[in-house]
């Protein structure tokens, strides 16, 4: 193994991929929940829920979704192929399901 100096500017970067990935994945995490907190909402709405609130929480579901699928874009460009395909199946399934 290689201890010279250039070697450990490559170090530091993967230490901070991984860092960046994992707060990523945190926040990823949090918007599932907001996304998960309004389709709840939503699932209690009956025929006497006024309109505004249909739209406040549809408003809310779309902002949240954006965010979520940005959140995946950037966690995409930092994982290798073999996880990229595996959490691009899970994306599509948290999606479809929402």
């Amino acid at each position: 193994m290689s201890t010279k100096e250039e070697d450990f500017p490559k170090v530091t970067q993967d230490a901070d991929a991984v860092t960046r990935l994992h707060n990523l994945k945190r926040r990823r995490a949090r918007e599932r929940g907001n996304i998960t907190r309004f389709v709840t909402e939503v699932g209690r709405f009956n025929d006497i829920t006024a309109l505004e609130d249909y739209e406040y929480h549809q408003e809310g579901l779309h902002e949240a979704l954006g965010r979520l699928t940005s959140l995946d874009d950037k966690i995409h460009e930092l994982i290798d192929d073999r996880e990229y395909d595996a959490d691009v199946q899970k994306c599509e399934e948290y999606i479809e399901s929402a």
